[in-house]
């Protein structure tokens, strides 16, 4: 059984973008500062004026690892997997597993670029790939 996340209201509009093959990110209208992860209110400035914007889905590794162990004994067969943070050229980091078996080839400063992983029906997964 795949576990879901929590889904609220401010954070519907990522949730439902992802199952269209589309990420997003919100910005502030009043203090144009760029927000992630999704929320009611700026962390900045405060305003609740945030528009939800595409991303590209293009970036740069930030920082990984390859994860040998699971947390929990059902998902031992999907190790090892490299997991980490991405830079995204709009200006946010998010955390994401990326899409490789050559794990040596990983590199931080490494670009990448976002694959959509539809989990189950309702939950669709960024995660990101070097670019060739």
């Amino acid at each position: 059984m795949v576990q879901l996340p929590r889904w609220s209201e401010e954070t519907r509009p990522y949730w439902d973008a992802l199952r269209s093959g589309k990420l997003v990110y919100q910005r502030c209208l009043a203090c144009a500062e760029v927000v992630f992860h999704p929320r009611a209110i700026c962390p900045y400035c405060l305003s609740d004026r945030l528009e939800w914007c595409p991303s590209r889905g293009v970036g740069r590794i930030y920082s990984f690892t390859v994860q040998y162990r699971a947390p929990i004994a059902e998902q031992q067969k999907d190790m090892p997997i490299a997991l980490g943070i991405v830079e995204l050229d709009e200006g946010f980091h998010m955390f994401t597993q990326f899409v490789t078996r050559d794990f040596s080839s990983l590199r931080i400063g490494q670009a990448v670029e976002v694959r959509f992983d539809r989990v189950s029906e309702e939950l669709v997964l960024p995660k990101f790939a070097p670019v060739a």
